[in-house]
């Protein structure tokens, strides 16, 4: 596919192809992707949707997109990244492709400055644009708002929006060879697209952050409706396999990025511009915390206590709040869905009246209940140490303290932490437990490799419940 340097003053619909796989239309899902797609239909954009995905079929007639079926999926039923990047780049014909995650909200200041870039943009030069995110929280169908959905859009991200981190990445724009090889990684679970980020590196591609003039919308949400939820994404199957496959081959935009797209020209990424754009796209997790609990407020009806509990997980985890990673909630009885809407209430109220810690602290304590019945009720016979001494070990740390659950201490593989001490805890070597004075020790996985470390207790003989937690 040749296109000469000269002939980019085309329409937009002949330089850029998007293209996504989504998940099954079902309840949060279905709400968040028909809002996404009706947003970029709405800019004339090519479309392609990779995948034979519930709904696929009836949203790419709605939206006019082209749907591609024949995506190669792993063991467990999910798209591979390279299948998808492949098949569109066989079904379009445009020098350069986007893929967009199927959420994300496309305004007309992204169209623009999109526009722009590809415009001057020659085509056989690596390259990869991407902008940042906006979290918003969007309730209901863009098209049942009493204002046109770009002012809507305008109006919860005026009141509610907040910058997510940098190593949030969800919309990859690209010529056309630039990845040439993409090892077996699966769509949404951990790692693929840091991972993808490196590999535009490694091609010595110039990597061009356009946040200063644009960005991207992402509803809050959470992952339950398909079935697997946050926790599967980042602990199941895939997930694992996706980390232990990229290694450590993965990057985010504060350390890939090379340039810059200021005043509609792509400049160097020096020191003064980082500056910048570190300043201007500073998240602010408070104000995303509050929009999370509004969206579940508005929404409390129409989601599942499932749904819910995923987002509540989600929202957490950006405010630095400890949630188990592999002991889920129980949601079986009427009686634990009434407790998960007086939850979102009580949240709610609490963030009415200023009072983010306490709302926090309820949800945080709808998600670890059962965790903390049995971190609390190990405590009665058995010393207690958080297997982590990380960001994750630590927010675990301070929500058992909040509980008054007595720790022994920290355990740890990276032996230059062993004998020093974090918030009054001592950090000894992780050695699978012997019993320190009669007392076999009970384990808490404070880690975001809570899957790995699962696996390696049992090989041990370690049994989940009975000798440790996460």
């Amino acid at each position: 596919f040749n296109h000469c340097k000269t002939c980019l003053n085309w329409p937009m619909a002949n330089l850029v192809t998007f293209f996504t796989t989504c998940k099954p239309f079902y309840g949060e899902a279905a709400l968040t992707q028909n809002n996404a797609l009706l947003t970029w239909q709405a800019h004339g954009v090519p479309i392609l949707i990779c995948g034979d995905e519930d709904g696929a079929a009836d949203a790419a007639q709605r939206v006019g997109a082209h749907h591609v079926t024949n995506i190669e999926r792993s063991g467990t039923g999910m798209p591979y990244i390279r299948s998808i990047f492949s098949e569109a780049k066989k079904a379009a014909d445009t020098p350069f492709l986007a893929y967009v995650n199927s959420d994300i909200i496309v305004t007309k200041n992204l169209y623009t400055a999109m526009n722009k870039f590809v415009q001057n943009q020659p085509v056989d030069d690596n390259i990869l644009l991407t902008f940042r995110r906006r979290n918003i929280p969007v309730s209901g169908s863009l098209l049942d708002q009493k204002e046109p959905w770009p002012d809507h859009i305008r109006s919860l991200d005026d009141q509610y929006g907040s910058w997510d981190q940098s190593n949030a990445i969800d919309f990859f724009l690209f010529n056309r060879d630039l990845y040439d090889h993409i090892i077996p990684l699966v769509v949404g679970h951990m790692a693929w697209d840091n991972w993808l980020l490196w590999k535009a590196h490694d091609r010595k591609a110039d990597i061009i952050d356009g946040s200063m003039e644009a960005a991207l919308f992402h509803p809050i949400h959470g992952y339950a409706s398909d079935g697997s939820g946050l926790l599967a994404r980042s602990q199941g199957k895939d997930a694992v396999k996706n980390r232990a496959l990229a290694g450590k081959d993965l990057m985010t935009l504060g350390t890939a990025t090379t340039h810059s797209l200021l005043g509609g020209k792509t400049r160097p990424y020096t020191d003064d511009i980082r500056a910048q754009v570190d300043q201007h796209c500073q998240p602010d997790t408070r104000n995303e915390f509050k929009a999370g609990v509004e969206y579940l407020r508005a929404s409390l009806q129409e989601r599942s206590a499932d749904e819910i509990l995923d987002c509540c997980r989600t929202i957490l985890w950006r405010r630095g709040r400890f949630f188990p990673l592999i002991e889920a909630s129980d949601t079986s009885s009427t009686t634990a869905s009434d407790d998960v809407s007086r939850a979102i209430i009580k949240a709610h109220q609490y963030i009415e009246n200023a009072n983010i810690d306490a709302a926090e602290n309820t949800l945080q304590d709808l998600v670890a209940n059962r965790f903390l019945a049995r971190a609390k009720d190990a405590a009665g016979s058995r010393d207690l140490y958080i297997w982590g001494c990380g960001m994750a070990g630590q927010r675990l740390a301070a929500f058992l303290r909040r509980h008054s659950v007595p720790l022994a201490g920290y355990l740890d593989r990276d032996t230059e932490k062993t004998g020093t001490e974090i918030g009054g805890l001592e950090v000894k070597g992780a050695t699978v437990p012997i019993a320190v004075g009669g007392r076999k020790p009970y384990l808490l996985i404070g880690s975001m490799f809570a899957a790995e470390i699962s696996a390696s207790f049992a090989k041990t003989g370690l049994s989940k419940d009975t000798d440790y937690i996460g």
